[in-house]
């Protein structure tokens, strides 16, 4: 997926993001989505190493395979290029980016160097299993890319009316206090 070293790419990419006002044409990335949108989930918060928004992203190839749903990420912060990358490695299938985005962890946003435990037992636990090849495949078949969306940071007007209109909303307390298995049930039970 990336021929660069991740930190040098999402350093590069960090710069074309404004972290105190929305992403430029981020009402054209949402024009389409409505209250009619099947199964919407949508995800406020800061996208940090606190919030656990890599874990939320982890339940896609389950949840996307078996629901019609969407994921709209509203927020910025220093993981947000991480986590568009990781989009883009499951949407190819590409357990090596994964798994080089979970050794890498913290330091994605420019702290210590300390993987993300919880995905880094995740994909081990898919791969122990045997379900590694078909899961990557899994996510592979979702469109992940255009059934997940980054909008930036929005205004608190936006909220409110945006909570009307999803069918999950997620806040990073909920993500990061629930393990990945259990928040892909939850999010299936909802959706």
């Amino acid at each position: 997926l990336c021929q660069l070293p991740l930190i040098v790419a999402i350093d590069r990419w960090r710069e074309s993001y404004s972290q105190i006002a929305p992403d430029e044409g981020a009402w054209t990335k949402i024009a389409d989505l409505s209250p009619h949108t099947p199964g919407l989930i949508t995800y406020f918060g800061k996208l940090d190493v606190n919030g656990s928004p890599q874990n939320i992203l982890l339940t896609l190839p389950e949840l996307f395979s078996r629901s019609n749903c969407r994921l709209l990420l509203v927020g910025g912060g220093p993981l947000r290029e991480a986590l568009e990358i990781m989009v883009e490695a499951l949407d190819l299938g590409d357990g090596e980016t994964l798994q080089r985005l979970a050794k890498l962890g913290k330091r994605l946003q420019g702290e210590i160097e300390e993987p993300f435990m919880e995905m880094n037992s995740y994909l081990r636990s898919l791969q122990k299993s045997e379900r590694w090849e078909e899961w990557l495949e899994k996510a592979a078949s979702c469109e992940l890319a255009e059934r997940v969306r980054f909008i930036g940071f929005m205004k608190e007007e936006f909220f409110s009316v945006w909570q009307r209109l999803s069918t999950v909303v997620l806040c990073p307390e909920v993500a990061s206090a629930t393990p990945i298995h259990s928040l892909t049930e939850l999010l299936l039970s909802k959706v």
